[in-house]
């Protein structure tokens, strides 16, 4: 499950990343992971052709690359030096290997400049989340049917929040949005060697939108959205009873949206 739904928008990710690092739009770079999984499922394996592979490397991994080409644009900074930068390429390359891969060979991970930054993406507002704890997980069943004994687990885990730009970002100044200049990510990291490391993960970003100021304040976002949800909360150990926790895959999802928003004077 989680090579499939998971592992596999990455590996897209870095396909379409490769595209959008030489300046190619997000509608043009959707098109390289979807035809790098397209001509893997059909020349490079021996099984037949998955669809769900398909959609989940070439859209799940547009989404995965659109997000990781902007937040890594955020620490890839050319006028830095010293600590500083070593810690910015090393984050910014773990967010996108192609990217960091990119501008190590063509020099630019070493170079200093202090009028250019670099940055392939306009400055966006961005707020960013970090938490710790301790899951309790459950199982309502008085006795695992294969273990011979009740299911319960207390699970470490950290989480991230990270939004990125905001829902009237282009109201004011009258242009229209682009794709993923607002979105969000939740990740579920679990620290512990019997569950999945990446529990959940779950993106949404807006493709493109309609704003409109409205009377009294009011201001109107029509949009569309493209949705990652990934969630696979089995225990690797076979303690649970199958079907009892959660997993689930949202690789290929989009649809529409309304989001309203009022100011008081």
């Amino acid at each position: 499950f989680s090579g499939n739904q998971f592992s596999h928008p990455f590996h897209g990710s870095m396909f379409y990343n490769a595209a959008r690092e030489h300046g190619n739009s997000y509608g043009v770079s959707l098109l390289y992971p979807v035809v790098g999984s397209l001509t893997w499922e059909v020349f490079c394996e021996t099984n037949r052709p998955a669809y769900n592979d398909l959609l989940s490397t070439g859209i799940g991994g547009a989404a995965m690359g659109e997000v990781t080409h902007r937040v890594s644009d955020i620490f890839f900074d050319n006028t830095k030096q010293g600590p500083q930068r070593v810690i910015r390429e090393i984050v910014g390359t773990l967010l996108n290997p192609v990217r960091g891969l990119h501008r190590m060979m063509s020099g630019e991970m070493f170079r200093v400049n202090r009028f250019n930054a670099g940055k392939k993406e306009g400055p966006m507002p961005y707020s960013f989340q970090i938490g710790v704890g301790d899951r309790y997980l459950y199982d309502r069943e008085p006795v695992h049917p294969q273990a011979g004994e009740r299911y319960y687990e207390l699970i470490p885990f950290l989480d991230f929040r990270f939004n990125y730009g905001n829902h009237f970002n282009h109201l004011d100044e009258g242009k229209s949005t682009r794709a993923y200049d607002q979105f969000s990510v939740y990740v579920l990291v679990n620290c512990s060697s019997e569950h999945p490391t990446v529990g959940e993960l779950d993106i949404r970003g807006r493709i493109g939108s309609i704003q409109r100021q409205m009377p009294h304040q009011w201001k109107l976002d029509f949009g569309f959205y493209q949705n990652i949800k990934y969630i696979d909360h089995y225990s690797k150990n076979s303690k649970q009873a199958p079907g009892n926790l959660a997993m689930i895959s949202e690789a290929a999802s989009f649809g529409g949206g309304l989001y309203v928003e009022r100011h008081d004077d």
